[in-house]
Parts: structure tokens; sequence; C-alpha cells
């Protein structure tokens, strides 16, 4: 397998920031759906990173075909600046 190779696509991303009482300059929570390439099984385990060379994983949670990422407000919207999905099956 290449390096290019497609194993899943992302796809209807929602990214929200605060809301009442939360802060609205940093991220809450992150939802999107993945779809596994032709042939490719449906993934069982998904974790996201928002900055660019950052160690930090958030793992996701799978709810009604969408994967969710609470992220707590743990990164400031003006440091996101990559969003990178693993997706193990």
């Amino acid at each position: 397998m290449s390096q290019n190779d497609t194993l899943l696509t992302v796809d209807r991303l929602s990214l929200r920031f605060g809301r009442g009482e939360e802060a609205a300059d940093v991220l809450h929570e992150v939802s999107f759906t993945v779809a596994p390439a032709a042939g490719a099984s449906a993934a069982t385990e998904v974790f996201v990173t928002l900055e660019n060379g950052s160690t930090t994983w958030y793992p996701c949670t799978l709810a009604a075909g969408t994967w969710t990422c609470a992220i707590g407000g743990a990164v400031d919207t003006l440091d996101a600046d990559e969003l990178r999905v693993v997706a193990a099956q």
C-alpha cells in the first residue's frame, strides 16, 4: 500500500465552539462521518488531532453513524490548523 492510498473518506464535518457559558475561542467538539473505501471494513476506533505537530489525540465515539470527538476546550481556535483523522478497523 502506498502512502497515497485512500482507506476512508471523512464527510459532514462539524466543529462546535463555545456556547452559553463556554468560551467561544476554543473548540469543544468535532463531529464527522467516516466512510471506508470500497472493500474495506468499517472503522471501529477513531482518533483526531487538531494541531500540526501535536502529539495529543482525542478519542471519538460513534452514535447514529456520526463520530464525535470531545475536545473539551483544550484547543484554541487559532491553533487548530490541521484535522488529522486516524481510523482503525
